[in-house]
């Protein structure tokens, strides 16, 4: 991509000094009898050239669905150019347009086609195709934490809790995000009836959390309460309030849902891996990234209000740099 980007500027730069150097001749031609001057034309590009460049204006707006749109127009011209494809299924990944899925099969390399690939399959209950493709996924970068959590939540999904758990059981002795690992654990018991372990691996969470969030604090709080243990759920809540005096509005709605269990089934899980990796991304000049976790985590879970949350947070970031 970089190397597209270089070729554009430098052609950007050339048709400038074309226009200029035109100006410049015609302002120094002596005025003569029957001649008059003529602006040279606006560089304005057309084709595939014009559509990549209206896309990628598009996408560093922060308006992928116009940068689909522009994408699209440039593969159907080019549909063998490989960084056409790439930045056109990035687009309509997030904003969540069905030719994500055939733009994916044509990506076998790119991480984030096979999550929208293992994705559809787990939409559409084939959770054992579903598990391959998440394992699949290389171990580098943010597939570390992403990988072992998706599989575990494919392997709940195909109604295999003992596996799930002992797919997250290493990662409970790391030093990395082993408080997620634990409240992913933790969630999965919970959802497979694992009474005893589930409330372990909550307060295991709960321990390994530094700080107390909006949705830790919801999902701990269902389970206190859902277990009979009301006080705790509200001391959980108050916890919240100290921490972040701003969510304080958000209790009462909070105390309202505390029975309902926050994730009631594998595709919930998924989404809920989605959306805390776009909060963690949150403020770290990953925006794009970001917005497609969110994108992704809805198209798992359309009600997902957590999801929609940030995503609302990434869009105001993303104006005001």
């Amino acid at each position: 991509m970089q190397h597209i980007r270089s070729i554009c500027r430098a052609s950007l730069i050339a048709a400038s000094a074309l226009s200029l150097l035109s100006a410049s001749a015609m302002a120094a031609a002596p005025a003569t009898s029957g001649f008059t001057p003529v602006a040279p034309p606006h560089f304005q590009p057309t084709g595939v050239y014009g559509d990549y460049l209206a896309g990628e204006f598009a996408l560093s707006q922060g308006q992928p669905g116009i940068a689909a749109e522009a994408f699209l127009k440039a593969v159907a011209v080019a549909p063998h150019n490989h960084k056409l494809l790439q930045q056109a299924f990035l687009a309509c990944a997030i904003t969540g347009r069905p030719e994500a899925v055939a733009l994916a099969h044509q990506l076998p390399d790119n991480q984030v086609a096979q999550l929208v690939l293992a994705d559809h399959e787990a939409r559409a209950g084939n959770w054992q195709a579903a598990e391959q493709r998440f394992r699949a996924l290389p171990r580098q970068g943010l597939t570390q934490l992403l990988q072992p959590l998706l599989v575990a939540w494919a392997q709940q999904g195909a109604g295999n809790t003992r596996a799930a758990l002992a797919t997250l059981r290493p990662y409970l002795n790391g030093r990395n995000f082993r408080g997620v690992f634990a409240l992913h654990a933790a969630l999965i018991a919970d959802l497979g009836g694992q009474v005893q372990e589930a409330g372990q691996l909550y307060r295991e969470a709960q321990a390994d959390s530094p700080v107390m969030n909006l949705r830790l604090a919801q999902i701990l709080a269902s389970w206190q309460a859902r277990t009979g243990h009301a006080a705790d759920a509200q001391r959980t809540l108050a916890e919240l309030a100290n921490a972040a005096p701003e969510l304080s509005i958000a209790i009462p709605g909070l105390i309202g849902t505390d029975t309902q269990r926050p994730v009631q089934s594998a595709k919930d899980g998924i989404a809920e891996t989605y959306v805390a990796l776009a909060g963690a991304l949150h403020g770290q000049n990953a925006a794009p990234f970001a917005q497609l976790m969110v994108r992704l985590a809805l198209d798992m879970r359309p009600d997902f209000a957590a999801a929609r949350l940030v995503g609302a947070s990434l869009l105001t970031q993303q104006q005001h740099d």
